[in-house]
């Protein structure tokens, strides 16, 4: 398997975030079930990018987009929430992405002095 690799989202991520959003197999697995609307998308995409207190990573291999990571602050603390493109779930990319992106944030957080906390749904446990 080639190296796992995250950086920083762009606007040029916007519609890969928007159809992985709108994926039925992730929004089952999400706070948010329903479609979401591309503009209402971009607004809120275009806000979290230039938010201090939100972080979204680009997880990657080579040219495949696996998926996204997100840290969003909630007063003390950065919720954490994931997702993986359908065709890349099960292959082990969770765990790898998850791992890399506390890393990453593991420096934020000490120079910011936050914890960080998982987002997990019910669902997401339970299978």
């Amino acid at each position: 398997m080639s190296e796992l690799l995250l950086r920083q989202a762009q606007i040029s991520d916007s519609r890969k975030i928007f159809d992985l959003r709108n994926h039925l197999q992730v929004r089952r697995y999400s706070h948010n079930i329903n479609k979401i609307d591309f503009d209402a998308h971009q607004d809120w995409f275009k806000k979290v990018l230039s938010a201090k207190s939100k972080h979204i990573l680009i997880a990657q291999r080579k040219e495949d987009f696996i998926g996204m990571v997100r840290f969003d602050l909630i007063d003390n603390a950065y919720l954490l929430s994931w997702s993986i493109s359908p065709q890349f779930q099960g292959c082990g990319f969770g765990k790898s992405m998850l791992s890399i992106a506390s890393k990453t944030m593991v420096i934020l957080k000490q120079k910011l002095n936050k914890i960080i906390l998982p987002q997990l749904e019910l669902q997401n446990i339970l299978e």
